[in-house]
């Protein structure tokens, strides 16, 4: 299932996931990761178990114990296909707990267990939209922002965390 997430109120922008249902677990660490760099998206998900909530997350280039926009497409996918928000999910042993406000899912992460995260303010939001995918290769736990509409307070952002 494609799920794009953190998108605009008319579905624009966001990051596209792919989550993958294999509760038998036919696929072995090593192929996912390939499919994974085959897709090409920042993260893509396997969910192991659909009542648990029990999933794997894998980078391009690992697997990863947390990024909260997988975890987030996670959640949703799983609402849509069990008709039921999980209340958890679980990844690498790590609880996500997960809650659904009106339409809005939101996820939570204990952020002690993270590295630090180097924060970039750029001119604008098109200098922003226009990092090339090679870009981020050099960047680690990057945040990358710019001010979409300073006088509303709305900012445009992106994250690279490629470990």
């Amino acid at each position: 299932m494609n799920v794009r997430v953190f998108v605009d109120g008319t579905g624009k922008f966001g990051a596209m996931h792919r989550v993958i249902f294999d509760e038998k677990q036919e696929i072995n660490p090593d192929i996912r990761l390939k499919i994974a760099k085959e897709l090409g998206l920042d993260e893509t998900i396997f969910v192991n178990d659909v009542k648990l909530g029990d999933i794997s997350i894998f980078s391009q280039t690992n697997e990863v114990r947390f990024a909260g926009s997988a975890a987030l497409a996670t959640a949703y996918a799983l609402r849509e296909y069990r008709h039921k928000v999980p209340s958890n999910l679980k990844c690498q042993g790590n609880v996500i707990p997960v809650v659904q406000a009106q339409s809005m899912l939101w996820i939570t992460g204990d952020m002690s267990t993270f590295p630090e995260w180097n924060i970039v303010s750029l001119d604008s939001v098109s200098e922003l939209l226009r990092l090339e995918p090679s870009y981020k290769k050099s960047l680690q736990h990057t945040l990358l922002w710019s001010w979409q509409d300073q006088d509303n307070g709305i900012v445009r952002a992106r994250t690279f965390a490629t470990d």
